[in-house]
């Protein structure tokens, strides 16, 4: 498969656009001289949740779009190591930062690992995806 540009810039806007908030977010902290505070914030698990529950939907969305044969254990397979290696954990991590009163170094920097992991995981699923529904969108 050959991807094309336009569909790498597709998935990197997209990524923007959930980052976003974040950049507002870290500027705000900045500017307010709290920049010990940006990296225990739980907005980067919630954006990491987004990613990997967007990587799911776009990449069924590209397989739906396609006209080629997948097997289905496949799919299957995939998205459910997407559910268990990305969406649980951070929904756990997410979990225990919401119930602890004061910033847990250890939680922080797992939440800020699952959220580059989720970007990266959203990058591959998607450009490749989103290649499936260009390519089947020019025929």
């Amino acid at each position: 498969m050959n991807f094309n540009n336009n569909s790498k810039y597709v998935i990197i806007s997209e990524i923007l656009f959930v980052l976003l908030p974040l950049i507002i977010i870290i500027v705000f902290n900045l500017l307010n001289n709290n920049s010990f505070n940006i990296f225990h914030r739980s907005e980067w698990i919630f954006a990491a949740i987004v990613f990997w529950g967007q990587s799911i939907v776009k990449f069924i969305s590209g397989l739906i779009k396609s006209q080629r044969k997948f097997k289905w254990q496949n799919i299957g397979f995939i998205i459910t190591l997407i559910i268990i290696l990305g969406l649980i954990p951070s929904t756990i991590i997410l979990i225990l930062i919401l119930q602890l009163d004061v910033p847990n170094t250890t939680l922080s920097i797992m939440q800020f690992v699952i959220f580059l992991l989720s970007i990266v995981g959203y990058y591959c699923f998607g450009t490749i995806s989103q290649n499936y529904i260009d390519c089947e969108e020019k025929e």
